[in-house]
């Protein structure tokens, strides 16, 4: 498959988190919205290809993740080129789970019906717990961050990734660039250091 990076794809009003979202959480929606981890390239044929023929299905129920889930992301990280500083790093908790068995099965219950691990779930619930009146609080935030502009500090993996994107930044031609990661392995960090130079 050939990808069109300069391919413009209409998102508002299709339920789009980062484009119908924009005006409830900052006010308007003359913004460009680069506050959400979301791209706006067309999802590869392969990967439609797969969805529909699993939507052919008459019956949508409860699925599960096979091992050939796995096996997939693990065969990919054998396979993935030498230059791009991606590793497998083990999950650590914030914090240690409390002694109590019915904690973990509901926490295993709930990430299983969303498909994410859980620890991201424990992450996602204490960040809603901690921040109240979300939409009042990021426009305070951003406000406050123009004021005072906030030092990035990168991991080894962000600052190389970084050096490796910024002379495609620097030089006079466009050279598409494609960061892959999964939700919350920084990849926004690395966008605002980059727009930084």
């Amino acid at each position: 498959m050939k990808y069109d990076f300069d391919e413009v794809i209409e998102r508002r009003n299709t339920n789009s988190v980062k484009y119908d979202l924009t005006s409830e959480y900052f006010g308007t929606d003359e913004l460009i919205p680069m506050w959400v981890a979301d791209m706006d390239f067309r999802t590869p044929d392969f990967i439609m290809k797969a969805i529909r023929k699993r939507a052919e299905h008459d019956i949508l129920g409860y699925s599960i993740r096979p091992d050939s889930f796995y096996q997939a992301i693990i065969d990919w990280y054998k396979k993935k080129p030498a230059n791009i500083p991606f590793k497998i790093r083990a999950a650590h908790t914030i914090e240690a789970f409390p002694r109590d068995s019915t904690y973990h099965q509901f926490i295993e219950a709930v990430s299983n019906y969303y498909c994410i691990e859980p620890i991201q779930l424990i992450k996602r619930i204490r960040h809603f717990i901690t921040k109240k009146n979300r939409p009042h609080s990021i426009i305070q935030e951003v406000t406050s961050n123009r004021a005072q502009p906030h030092t990035i500090q990168l991991t080894e993996e962000q600052q190389a990734i970084t050096e490796f994107i910024l002379p495609f930044i620097t030089k006079p031609e466009y050279v598409p660039t494609l960061l892959h990661g999964v939700t919350g392995s920084g990849k926004t960090e690395v966008y605002k250091k980059i727009m930084q130079k």
